[in-house]
C-alpha cells in the first residue's frame, strides 16, 4: 500500500477523532457538568461517566494515531532538525530540536509525576483518594 494512501487514511481519522474528543469535551464540560450524575442527568441516555470514558478512549486513539503520524513523517523531521553538513544554521536547527525534544520529555514526565488534585475524599479508594494528601 502506498504511504500516501497510509498518511491520508491516518489524517483523515484523526481529524474525525479530534473532532469527536472536542465534541465531546464540551458535552462534559457544558451539557453535563461535575455533579450533574448526582442529579441524574443525562445526554443521549448516557450519564457524564459514560461520556468521559467516551473522550478517554478517542483521546487514546488520537495520541496514537498522532505516534504513527510522526512516524510516517519521520524522515521529514529528521530532515529539518538535523539538516545538512555544509548547513549554515545547523547549529540552531540542532538546538532547537534538543530543546523540543527535552520540553517533550518534561511534559510526558511532568504528567506521570504530578499527583491528581481534587476528586475523592482522604481514605477512599482509587488514584485521586491515593493522592489526596500529597
Amino acid at each position: 500500500m502506498k504511504k500516501s494512501i497510509i498518511n491520508s487514511g491516518v489524517d483523515s481519522i484523526s481529524f474525525f477523532c479530534a473532532i469527536l474528543v472536542v465534541a465531546t469535551g464540551l458535552v462534559l464540560a457544558y451539557t453535563l457538568p461535575p455533579g450533574s450524575g448526582r442529579m441524574g442527568l443525562t445526554w443521549l441516555s448516557l450519564a457524564r461517566h459514560s461520556w468521559s470514558e467516551i473522550h478517554f478512549y478517542f483521546a487514546m486513539v488520537l495520541v496514537g494515531l498522532m505516534v504513527v503520524h510522526l512516524w510516517l513523517h519521520w524522515s521529514f523531521i529528521k530532515a529539518q532538525a538535523w539538516g545538512h553538513a555544509g548547513t549554515p544554521q545547523l547549529v540552531l536547527r540542532r538546538s532547537i530540536a534538543g530543546l523540543g525534544v527535552a520540553l517533550l520529555l518534561a511534559v510526558v514526565l511532568l504528567s506521570l509525576w504530578v499527583p491528581a488534585q481534587g476528586g475523592m475524599e482522604t481514605g477512599q479508594h482509587g488514584l485521586r483518594g491515593i493522592f489526596a494528601d500529597y
